[in-house]
């Protein structure tokens, strides 16, 4: 145990030296970039990715670090990014010990407070998946839809099973727990912002652009978020607020779709009484029940009355 945590302490060491070099030729902005970085590897992603907040390049000569430029420079989001980047600091111990890996900014780039991008971590190798189709094998970044069940055209060489869908929502649950705690909004929870690892069981968060303080300014080419299949239909249109009820009625459809209809795109019913949460391993019977009833009041909840993220992770430990 000692010699385990002595290595990641002289892997932490080493990250840390590699930054403090980058920071120079960044402050001295002679940062030299690499190739932009796509968001995955199919056509479908890389769509989705023109309309990202921006493009991640490598940096050249570090190659545990890439660049992400936004779309557009955004004026007074300077301070919002370092206040999130703070976040990441005094967090990153206490989530990654839970199982939860972020990928906060590191440093900030721009003018006054204007932000035109950042430095983050790479995304490791151990964040894809192998996946088999009828022609090839081939490695897929292991974003969280991929943890559904899919056809036959396309597999994965090591199925997700229920008691490991059921595990990743619940990491999810402690990230946006732990962000709540400190009064900070995630805003942007969807399929291609969480990615996983199966063993030992952890997840990956990435894509931090729509975080803010909750007390925070807001701003709107920053913060008001509309993901295609995940806009909350009770909510206020343009731009929906970014508050807490934002991230909770987005984890409950997430819940919803990942231990329910098992899809990418399903809707809470009208009739709430027929969602019925499947016996799974690694669930008591006790659990189950008290978040079917979770479940059932986070869909028919009034905008701004969804459940907090606690009482779920209170329920999966009935």
């Amino acid at each position: 145990m000692h010699s385990e945590d002595g290595a990641a302490s002289v892997g932490g060491q080493r990250l840390e030296t590699e930054l403090q070099r980058l920071r120079r030729h960044l402050y001295d902005g002679d940062l030299r970039l690499g190739r932009p970085i796509k968001a995955n590897d199919t056509e479908v992603a890389a769509e989705k990715h023109r309309d990202a907040g921006g493009v991640v390049y490598d940096v050249r000569d570090f190659p545990k670090f890439v660049y992400k430029e936004l779309n557009r420079p955004l004026v007074g989001s300077a301070g919002s990014f370092e206040e999130i980047a703070t976040l990441g600091r005094q967090l990153s111990s206490r989530l990654e010990s839970r199982g939860v890996e972020v990928f906060w900014p590191l440093d900030i780039c721009g003018d006054r407070d204007v932000a035109r991008g950042y430095i983050m971590e790479r995304i490791p190798d151990e964040y894809h998946l192998h996946v088999r189709t009828p022609y090839m094998k081939s490695r897929r970044l292991a974003e969280m839809a991929r943890a559904l069940p899919t056809g036959k055209a396309f597999q994965l060489v090591e199925p997700i099973t229920a008691a490991d869908r059921l595990e990743l929502v619940k990491l999810v649950g402690v990230f946006l727990n732990e962000l709540h705690a400190q009064d900070f909004v995630y805003g942007d929870v969807s399929w291609a912002n969480f990615l996983f690892v199966r063993k030992p069981t952890k997840i990956g968060v990435i894509d931090l652009d729509s975080t803010r303080r909750l007390a925070g300014p807001f701003i709107k080419d920053k913060d008001a978020v509309d993901t295609l299949g995940w806009r909350d239909s009770l909510a206020p249109a343009d731009p929906e607020p970014l508050g807490f009820d934002l991230d909770r009625y987005r984890y409950a459809l997430l819940v919803y779709r990942m231990l329910v209809t098992l899809d990418r795109e399903s809707v809470f019913p009208e009739d709430v009484v027929s969602i019925a949460v499947p016996r799974t391993d690694g669930l008591a019977e006790s659990a189950r029940a008290t978040l079917e009833f979770v479940l059932r009041r986070a869909a028919a909840a009034p905008y701004g009355c969804r459940p907090p993220i606690c009482e779920w992770l209170g329920a999966y430990e009935k």
